[in-house]
């Protein structure tokens, strides 16, 4: 068999081997979701209708009940989704501190996706757990400094106006929840409208930031071959030899290491 052969029967194989892959991951997830239903179908702490069914159509009210939360929510997933595809290019291009930064962020995204679809901090938790609304908010707080402290140098690489965009909106929201009595009618926008402002920055800084490492991986492996580690990276640019972590440029300036393909 010639060498053309050779490598178009080997091409072959690796196709037919990750179809087959996709397949077995399909099945997991499936068998996960076919546990979840039945455990849905088994329960007896609610009406199956009211797991399955939307919560419009559940309390007869019209489809556009709760449009803003709802558009909240696809606001959060944006969030977490930009978050976890920067983590993992990161990972992949031996950037292990962003990745680490990034990972965090998605995480904290979703607990904050999961609060607002579930109202962990206003019904769950102090239903459950009987603690206060205002202690389950101080908590999310502390979290997200936490973050920042943690991966500030990786942040500030970022596009980080973005961030404290959000987080001023997010400030607002959470003064007017506070300090202001409950409010009703039109009201409300000055504590729903600035939040969900703030969820939109929050979710343009995730896709944004993702975009611009994935813009650096592709006009890297355009430009041919690079230095594969940090010492050739310092010889082929005359500069001295670094971790690769401690030069502050923005992200979307970074040289960065081409994918590892699988063999």
């Amino acid at each position: 068999m010639r060498r053309d052969e050779r490598k178009a029967a080997t091409g072959d194989r690796r196709a037919i081997t990750g179809r087959s892959a996709g397949l077995v991951h399909l099945g997991a997830v499936w068998f996960v979701g076919a546990v979840f239903l039945f455990l849905v179908g088994m329960q007896q702490f609610a009406p199956v209708e009211d797991l399955l069914l939307d919560p419009s159509a559940v309390g007869g009210r019209p489809w556009y009940v709760g449009l803003v939360t709802s558009l909240g929510v696809l606001g959060w997933a944006a969030a977490v989704g930009g978050c976890a595809v920067t983590s993992f290019v990161a990972r992949h291009a031996g950037r292990d501190s962003a990745a680490d930064a990034f990972r965090t962020a998605s995480f904290l995204w979703l607990l904050l996706l999961l609060d607002d679809l579930f109202l962990l901090h206003s019904s769950l938790f102090p239903q459950l757990f009987g603690v206060s609304k205002s202690a389950v908010l101080v908590a999310e707080l502390i979290l997200a400094v936490l973050w920042v402290v943690q991966f500030g140098r990786e942040i500030i690489r970022t596009r980080w106006l973005l961030l404290i965009a959000a987080a001023g909106a997010f400030a607002w929201s959470l003064g007017v929840d506070t300090v202001v009595a409950p409010l009703d009618g039109r009201g409300l926008l000055w504590e729903d409208g600035p939040k969900l402002l703030g969820i939109i920055a929050l979710a343009t800084w995730s896709v944004v930031t993702a975009t611009d490492i994935l813009r650096s991986i592709v006009t890297t492996e355009r430009e041919g071959d690079q230095p594969t580690n940090n010492a050739e990276m310092a010889r082929a640019s005359n500069e001295p030899v670094t971790d690769g972590e401690s030069e502050l440029r923005p992200i979307e300036q970074v040289a960065t290491v081409p994918l590892r393909r699988p063999g």
